[in-house]
């Protein structure tokens, strides 16, 4: 019995030990369930951290001297590492939104624009067009071109033909990839699939010209 109470006091011993020794390291203690509130550096941006770069990039002057005017698509935002060492103090957050601008005033532009913003300071800290390459399509995008087609007076009558609504027309996309060795897609930015009666073979080919909002039809 004494040796049990010797243990059990020894090991009462070390907990404030144990203490002492984590707060020396400089660690934070966390309860279950207990979470930062400040994101870290390598954090994936939150839903209001994507929302604060969208409005940072819309109020900036040079960022719409790109998009002002213009027919756009935002594509994505992400967390953007610019591969500097960060002191412990430096408390820079960026992000990076993607647009693509398909056209302005009735002229196609294909431009791409990457705007990076540091969300702590509320500001761009770049805007940067790009017109060499086209970044993935959108999912907007694609439903956005499958609202074209079906609103093309052409598909509609071919759908009437097989005794179909819109909404028994099964979509299997064709590819998402903006640049195609062949085809349509080749050299525009579109979206092809091909619409078919859910259940039955065959089908037409359907590719969607975003920037032109203009459909073709083949087979």
């Amino acid at each position: 019995m004494l040796g049990a109470r010797r243990k059990h006091g020894a090991l009462v011993a070390l907990v404030p030990l144990a203490l002492g020794f984590f707060i020396w390291l400089g660690l934070p203690l966390h309860t279950a369930g207990q979470q930062s509130s400040t994101p870290l550096q390598f954090d994936p941006l939150s839903p209001d951290e994507i929302g604060a770069t969208l409005q940072i990039s819309a109020e900036d002057q040079n960022v719409q001297g790109y998009l002002g005017g213009a027919r756009y698509q935002h594509i994505l935002t992400q967390r953007f590492d610019d591969g500097l060492k960060r002191e412990p103090g430096d408390s820079a957050r960026l992000a990076e939104s993607v647009f693509y601008i398909y056209e302005r005033d009735g002229t196609a532009v294909d431009l791409t624009l990457l705007v990076v913003a540091d969300l702590r300071a509320s500001r761009v800290v770049s805007a940067t067009p790009s017109s060499g390459s086209r970044p993935p399509l959108a999912r907007d995008e694609l439903r956005r071109a499958q609202e074209i087609a079906l609103a093309d007076e052409r598909v509609q009558v071919l759908l009437a033909q097989q005794h179909v609504t819109p909404e028994q027309v099964a979509i299997y996309v064709y590819g998402l990839q903006p640049e195609e060795a062949s085809g349509p897609c080749a050299r525009n930015r579109c979206m092809a699939f091909i619409l078919a009666p859910v259940g039955q073979p065959g089908g037409t080919f359907v590719s969607v010209n975003l920037t032109t909002q203009r459909v073709e039809l083949t087979g």
